[in-house]
């Protein structure tokens, strides 16, 4: 809208008439904006969630669980246990107050990785003389490429999170400080 246009619509209606115009026109300057801002180019993850319209709208959700009569499924018990725990209470966790024996028990079995902690090896390779080679000579060592710090199996984890999953070189770093307490930095 031009300048003048908005002199002529301040001048033809009287104001009430004009403030709802002029608040009507500024909505579909808005309209308008959030299309051109939102074309079919844009990845939806670059949209902000509340531009998008609703998809579950008129459906319901669905109630988890197997239908009525179905036989229920769960993992499998273990067959081997590594650990055995017992927890039991001297006192109420909300009262604080002394409690009885126990009276009823249930089991559960938890499946976990173990924690991990890196190895380190120290590798004494010793220089030998051969009189045929008139040279020194070393025993071939495979558990690390040549002048590298980092054993193979952690390169060739590392490779592999990083070309086979495509996790970032930020992440893989992350993952092995958290997981592994392995204290890498990215130019290592």
């Amino acid at each position: 809208m031009k300048r003048e246009e908005a002199i002529a619509i301040l001048e033809m209606q009287d104001r009430e008439a004009a403030i709802a115009r002029i608040l009507e026109l500024g909505q579909k300057a808005e309209k308008y904006d959030q299309l051109v801002s939102q074309s079919a180019s844009t990845p939806s993850g670059q949209k902000p969630p509340y531009t998008k319209e609703n998809k579950r709208k008129g459906k319901k959700r669905k109630k988890p669980g197997r239908k009525k009569g179905h036989v229920g499924s769960r993992r499998t018990i273990p067959d081997k246990i590594d650990h055995y725990q017992e927890h039991k209470l001297d006192q109420c966790p909300h009262c604080h107050g002394r409690v009885g024996p126990g009276i009823k028990s249930h089991e559960r079995y938890i499946e976990d990785i173990p924690p991990l902690e890196p190895e380190v090896t120290k590798h004494t390779i010793y220089k030998h003389w051969c009189p045929n080679c008139r040279d020194f000579v070393t025993a071939p060592m495979t558990e690390a490429m040549g002048n590298a710090n980092l054993g193979i199996r952690l390169v060739v984890f590392t490779a592999w999170l990083h070309y086979a999953v495509g996790t970032s070189v930020r992440n893989v770093v992350k993952i092995l400080r958290t997981v592994c307490s392995f204290p890498v930095t990215q130019a290592a």
